[in-house]
């Protein structure tokens, strides 16, 4: 069983969401993105840029979101981030957020977006 699969049914539907943006992402940009898929999280890696910059972990109803930039370094006009505890994030993302809703998807890709550009 993987992340995807012990992610609950609206989890899914968020993460597929998020996906959708991120191959626009991989596109536009000219790069190409690596996504692996773990027990408990889906990492996604530039190659161009030869970095993970985003760690999704899905839950029940919601996702757990880690990026790279700071919490200081965000414009995040929603308020969906918040800085890691110490105790997480591997030491490398610095900003977590959850996604609850389907109407957080764009804030969220925004706040992507801005990890892919500083990785």
């Amino acid at each position: 069983m993987d992340a995807i699969s012990r992610g609950g049914y609206r989890a899914r539907e968020l993460y597929l969401m998020l996906r959708e943006r991120i191959e626009v992402c991989e596109r536009s940009n000219g790069d190409r993105f690596e996504e692996r898929v773990m027990k408990y999280w889906i990492s996604v890696r530039s190659i161009k840029k030869g970095k993970v910059f985003v760690e999704i972990r899905l839950q029940k109803s919601d996702i757990d979101v880690f990026i790279l930039p700071s919490f200081d370094q965000l414009k995040d006009p929603e308020g969906l981030a918040q800085p890691v505890p110490l105790n997480q994030g591997r030491g490398w993302f610095r900003t977590r957020f959850w996604l609850r809703e389907e109407e957080q998807v764009d804030s969220a890709w925004r706040l992507i977006q801005q990890s892919y550009l500083v990785a």
